[in-house]
């Protein structure tokens, strides 16, 4: 469903999970691998923020989970 959506779009948000060779279905599925890997807590909608402030979200959540 994603592949297709995105063979749809023309989009290139995926290429850079995809390996040598490799298509658009299997870098959904790298990038899916990845994303199910991410502590949940990582998760951070930067929508509205600076750089800035997102990093210093990041930052914050490393330091209160070290």
């Amino acid at each position: 469903m994603i592949a297709a959506r995105e063979r749809g779009r023309g989009s290139a948000a995926y290429d850079a999970w995809s390996a040598d060779g490799g298509g658009l279905l299997d870098a959904v599925r790298t990038f899916s691998r990845w994303a199910l890997a991410t502590p949940a807590d990582l998760h951070h909608d930067s929508t509205g923020e600076t750089p800035g402030e997102t990093a210093a979200a990041i930052h914050s959540w490393l330091s209160a989970s070290a």
